[in-house]
C-alpha cells in the first residue's frame, strides 16, 4: 500500500483513522483513554483477492474521524481473541482478517476489487483433498492459507466455496471434526480428558470442555459416563 498523511485532531469514542501503510497521525485527548490499532500486511490483501488486483500498489483513501461498525465489530472480536490467548484458533483469526481485508478493499481503496463469482462450491476431488488434510492435521492449529493452497485458490474464494460445499465455514467445520474425533477418543477410558483435548487440537482443556458441551449438549465427562 502507498500513501502518507498526517494530522492532529481531537477524537471521540468510536471514531477511526483509516489510511495506507506509513501514514502518521497524532491524537489529542484529555485524561486517560485507550485506542486500538490494527495493521494489515500487504500479503493479507494479496492472499484475500490477489487475482482481482493488478500490479499497481493498493491505494487507500484516507478516512479521518470516521465510524465503521463492521471494522469496529471485527476489532473488538480480535481484541477478545487476543486476550483469550487465541482460544478459537488460527482459522478463526484468519477468517476475521479475510473479512477485514475485503471490507477495506471494497470501501476504502481507489482500485476496487473485481471478484469473480464462483458457484457450486469445491468439486468432489478438491473437497475430498481438503477434508482428508483436515482429518490428518486435527491435532494442531490450521491456517486458512494451508487449506486454500491445497486447491490453489485465494482465501476469499476458498472460504465461500467451502461453505457452499459443506454448509459451514472452514473454522466451524474443523471445530466439528475436532469434537467428533474427541467423541471417539472418549470411548477409551484409559485416556484422560486433558490428553484428548490436546489430541484434537485444543490447547486449553476448559475451552475444549465448553466447546464440546456447546456442540454435544454434555460435558466430555458426562458424555463418557453415558457410554
Amino acid at each position: 500500500m502507498n500513501g502518507k498523511h498526517c494530522g492532529s485532531e481531537s477524537w471521540q469514542s468510536g471514531q477511526m483513522f483509516i489510511a495506507a501503510a506509513g501514514s502518521y497521525f497524532q491524537s489529542v485527548a484529555a485524561g486517560d483513554y485507550e485506542f486500538m490499532a490494527i495493521a494489515l500486511e500487504p500479503t493479507d490483501f494479496d492472499n484475500t483477492v490477489c487475482e482481482s488486483i493488478n500490479s499497481n500498489p493498493i491505494e487507500i483513501i484516507p478516512q479521518w474521524q470516521t465510524r465503521d461498525p463492521l471494522i469496529g465489530g471485527i476489532a473488538w472480536t480480535l481484541k477478545t481473541e487476543l486476550e483469550s490467548g487465541g482460544l478459537n484458533g488460527t482459522l478463526y483469526v484468519d477468517a476475521l482478517k479475510n473479512a477485514l481485508s475485503l471490507h477495506v478493499l471494497h470501501r476504502y481503496s481507489v482500485q476496487k476489487p473485481n471478484l469473480r463469482d464462483f458457484r457450486g462450491g469445491l468439486d468432489s476431488c478438491q473437497l475430498q483433498l481438503v477434508i482428508h488434510y483436515i482429518n490428518e492435521s486435527i491435532n494442531r492449529d490450521l491456517h486458512l492459507s494451508e487449506l486454500a493452497n491445497l486447491v490453489k485458490i485465494t482465501f476469499y474464494h476458498f472460504s465461500r466455496m467451502f461453505k457452499q460445499s459443506t454448509g459451514v465455514t472452514p473454522h466451524h467445520y474443523v471445530t466439528e471434526c475436532r469434537i467428533e474425533k474427541a467423541k471417539q477418543l472418549l470411548k477409551k477410558p484409559n485416556l484422560s480428558i486433558k490428553y484428548i483435548s490436546q489430541q484434537v487440537g485444543f490447547h486449553d482443556q476448559s475451552h475444549f470442555s465448553k466447546t464440546f458441551c456447546k456442540i454435544v449438549g454434555l460435558t466430555p465427562k458426562k458424555y463418557r459416563d453415558l457410554l
